[in-house]
C-alpha cells in the first residue's frame, strides 16, 4: 500500500484520490493482454488463410493490421475513458493506428538498411541471388 504520509498528501495538497487495490489486477491484466494479443494477432494472417498468392495476401495482411490496429485503439480508449464523445474514441482509434504505420514503417526502413549493408559487404560466393 501507498505510505499514510504520502496518501494524506495527494488528498489534501493535490486532490487525488487513490485508486481502491484490485487483488486480481496483475492476473487479470495479464490474462486480458494475452486474449487481446492471440485475437488482434492472429487476424491478420487470415489473409493467408485462402490459397492467394502472397503477393496479393501482403496488401490485405496490411489492411487488416490497420484495421486492427484503429479498432484496437477505438477499444482502448473506449474503456479507458468512456464511448462518449464519439470524437474522443475516433481520435484514440487513428493515434493507435497512426502510431503502428510509423513503427512499421521504422523497422521496415531500419531492415532495409541493415539487409543493404549486410549484402553489400558479404563476398560474392556468400551473396543470396
Amino acid at each position: 500500500g501507498i505510505n499514510a504520509e504520502y496518501m494524506g498528501m495527494m488528498v489534501d495538497e493535490l486532490g487525488i484520490q487513490p485508486e481502491d487495490e484490485d487483488e486480481s489486477g496483475p492476473l487479470r491484466s495479464g490474462i486480458i493482454m494475452f486474449i487481446a494479443f492471440v485475437i488482434f494477432g492472429a487476424v491478420p494472417l487470415l489473409a493467408y488463410v485462402p490459397r492467394h498468392t502472397p503477393i496479393s495476401a501482403f496488401p490485405l495482411s496490411c489492411l487488416l493490421t490497420m484495421l486492427c490496429l484503429a479498432v484496437l485503439g477505438f477499444l482502448k480508449t473506449g474503456l479507458t475513458f468512456g464511448f462518449r464523445p464519439v470524437g474522443r474514441i475516433i481520435k484514440g482509434g487513428l493515434q493507435m493506428l497512426t502510431n503502428g504505420i510509423v513503427a512499421a514503417s521504422v523497422s521496415y526502413g531500419v531492415s532495409y538498411v541493415i539487409s543493404n549493408l549486410v549484402m553489400s559487404s558479404a563476398p560474392a560466393s556468400v551473396a543470396i541471388s
